[in-house]
């Protein structure tokens, strides 16, 4: 059997390579694979999410686990992460240890199983989820997509996750950007309008604040004592009455003394997070914004950073403002990641 990494193992199970989608649990129960489930490569969490398969007649749905070894279950602590509660089915290389640890069926990936494939082509980097990046071009992506249809259904899509109507506290809860939100998401919810200041509210919740963080290479303790900084001082120069809107007081305006605070000077990254992903949804939805006006905004915003938009710029995809860059990670969410190159118009372009 040969030594592959994890990522190997989810290029083969995302790409479907195998002889057959009937497996033989460690256990020899069998175990047919309905639906493979949804790569996950941004949030914490299994590999694969809201997969489902078939066992004795009855159909299990939840998540997929991928590892290299069995034991790497307890190594990596899944057996203490609330997100890993809804595994299903256990997808290993090699199997090292007890059936009876774990709560959900074991398959082995064999190597007798796995099609022969192209996975370690000079031409294919091995966490590249854009499976068209050595084919595509800046004419033909930009040609094939309408940017402000996908920044619309972007804008639809973040104002479906919005929990409240209440901009303040959707602010502080976007503090917690992908990564931490449901941190945040419990600083918004019991300390917005309190009393006391963020530190206090800290120490009287330690605890439990520590159970919310999600432990990441971006979120280091010293990056979270930043944002909660950065917090304190969004409280106290924007009070509550900052978010009032009235026939004196438009959107436009408030944006505006947002962009221009002293605050925002001194936090744009942050600041354009929440405006581009909490601010502009939480208009859309309230209809205080139109599209048009929702477009105008973002390509008057500087373009984004981060490791997805640099994937896009080595492929020669070149953006100018915030508008492109909003447009190319709702393509690579809802399009790269779940593999429908069938009903992405570059996808069909290059297959036809």
């Amino acid at each position: 059997m040969v030594r592959e990494t994890e990522e190997y193992l989810q290029f083969i199970w995302l790409n479907k390579l195998f002889k057959t989608n009937v497996f033989k649990s460690t256990t020899k129960q069998s175990i047919e694979i309905l639906s493979w489930g949804e790569h996950n490569t941004i949030e914490n969490g299994p590999d694969f999410k809201f997969g489902s398969i078939r066992i004795n007649n009855i159909t299990w749905y939840g998540h997929i686990e991928i590892h290299q070894k069995s034991s790497d279950w307890f190594k990596h602590n899944h057996h203490l992460d609330v997100h890993y509660v809804n595994v299903i089915l256990h997808v290993v290389r090699e199997h090292d240890i007890k059936d009876e640890l774990f709560p959900f069926p074991t398959i082995i990936l064999s190597d007798d199983i796995i099609l022969v494939n192209n996975y370690h082509s000079k031409d294919r980097k091995v966490k590249s989820v854009i499976l068209c990046g050595n084919q595509i071009n800046e004419s033909l992506f930009t040609h094939k997509f309408s940017f402000e249809h996908l920044v619309i259904e972007r804008m639809i899509r973040k104002s479906k996750k919005l929990l409240s109507f209440d901009l303040k506290k959707e602010s502080i809860a976007g503090f917690g950007k992908n990564t931490n939100e449901p941190l945040f998401r419990f600083i918004a919810d019991y300390w917005t309008y309190s009393e006391v200041s963020i530190w206090e509210f800290m120490r009287k919740n330690q605890s439990r604040l520590l159970n919310l963080v999600v432990t990441k290479r971006s979120y280091s303790n010293a990056r979270i004592q930043k944002v909660y900084e950065a917090l304190h001082l969004f409280v106290i120069q924007f009070p509550p009455s900052f978010f009032l809107i009235s026939p004196s007081r438009t959107v436009g305006q408030l944006v505006n003394n947002f962009m221009y605070s002293t605050w925002f000077e001194k936090y744009k990254s942050i600041g354009y997070f929440m405006l581009i992903n909490i601010w502009l949804p939480f208009f859309w939805r309230s209809k205080l914004m139109a599209n048009e006006q929702i477009i105008t905004l973002l390509k008057s915003f500087p373009k984004e950073k981060n490791e997805i938009l640099t994937k896009w710029f080595k492929l020669g995809i070149q953006t100018n403002n915030a508008l492109d860059t909003q447009a190319i990670l709702e393509i690579y969410s809802q399009l790269c990641i779940r593999k429908k190159c069938l009903t992405c118009p570059v996808g069909k372009e290059l297959l036809s």
